[in-house]
């Protein structure tokens, strides 16, 4: 299970939304971002994930300064995500040293080619939900799809590797929703690749997530607040092939 330390950045800070939205829960870093990536990966990262929540909220991405620091100060991947609407979009992140790009249900529509262009080792997709797996995004009418469904659509468009995040533990150190992970598991079948983000707070809700055959852990407030080891969780969890299947994409970029 690849275990994937992540920061969310606005306005130059790493921060944690709680349950996704900006209210007094929200918790802001006073170290800087680069420091904290750094030392995930001296704990033994071999990826991290960042979300330019700048660039969501303008619709494209805002922090590509920052990413390219991010790409050259680091020795491992990055996935990026946040406002990426357009394939011109991907090919900013992707010049400027990005190995993932992730995509969400707004740029469903320019799927096929970024696959296409990048492959599917490269191009991921994210599903953000509330209650009853029901997809959060700005462009689906509130309750409109269901979470199976939209992931079977993409998949049909060629996506291997989806990232779930559920939005109502998002950031409250309350564990993942196992149930609903297992059910986009079982749904879409062992040729996709499903990640959990949302929750996670000790060791434990990797062991449950790795019992039902999730294929990574997606973690920013445990990890930065150090309530779960980042060390102990790749130990642990993170298999040689997890690691070696990244390093080859990512050589594949350098």
């Amino acid at each position: 299970m690849l275990i994937i330390p992540a920061l969310q950045i606005q306005n130059g800070q790493a921060i944690a939304l709680y349950k996704g939205h900006e209210n007094e829960q929200k918790k802001i870093y006073k170290r800087s971002p680069l420091n904290i990536a750094r030392e995930f990966e001296k704990r033994g990262a071999s990826i991290v994930q960042i979300i330019d929540l700048d660039g969501s909220a303008a619709g494209s991405p805002v922090n590509l300064k920052l990413i390219q620091q991010f790409a050259q100060e680091l020795n491992i991947p990055l996935e990026v995500g946040g406002g990426v609407r357009t394939l011109e979009d991907i090919d900013q992140l992707m010049q400027v040293g990005v190995t993932r790009v992730l995509l969400g249900v707004t740029a469903r529509n320019i799927i096929p080619e970024a696959l296409q262009k990048y492959g599917p080792q490269r191009i991921i997709f994210g599903i953000k939900a509330r209650q009853k797996m029901m997809v959060d995004s700005d462009s689906l009418r509130e309750n409109s799809d269901e979470v199976i469904e939209v992931a079977q659509s993409v998949v049909e468009m060629g996506i291997k590797h989806i990232i779930y995040k559920d939005l109502e533990r998002s950031g409250t150190l309350y564990h993942p929703n196992y149930d609903d992970v297992d059910r986009l598991i079982i749904g879409l079948g062992e040729d996709v690749n499903i990640y959990s983000s949302g929750g996670i707070v000790m060791l434990d809700d990797l062991r449950i997530l790795d019992t039902i055959s999730a294929k990574g852990a997606v973690i920013s407030r445990a990890f930065i607040e150090h309530k779960i080891s980042l060390r102990m969780a790749v130990d642990q969890y993170q298999t040689t092939e997890d690691a070696l299947d990244l390093l080859e994409v990512f050589s594949g970029t350098r």
